[in-house]
């Protein structure tokens, strides 16, 4: 059996000017160091678009709806099925 669950990551990350690109990527694997104890393991990061509309009184007074982008962590945890789970 195969297990899932999700994480968000950061949309963005920030570095000083004494920092590198590698820098930055050292801060998304503590992110998926953090995650992965116990079984856990990466599966993909993918960016998931998310609409948040206005409510009912906010778009007749002009508001808009709004598009994030949020980043997940997909990861999977195979572990053994007995029938007792059932």
């Amino acid at each position: 059996m195969t297990q899932y669950k999700t994480v968000a990551g950061p949309v963005g990350l920030t570095i000083s000017n004494k920092e590198t690109y590698a820098d930055a990527v050292k801060q998304y694997a503590s992110i998926i160091d953090k995650e992965v104890v116990g079984g856990w393991k990466l599966d993909c990061i993918q960016q998931i678009p998310v609409t948040q509309t206005a409510g009912c009184f906010s778009a007749l007074f002009g508001k808009k709806a709004k598009l994030y982008i949020l980043i997940c962590l997909f990861l999977l945890k195979k572990t053994k099925f007995y029938f007792s789970q059932l």
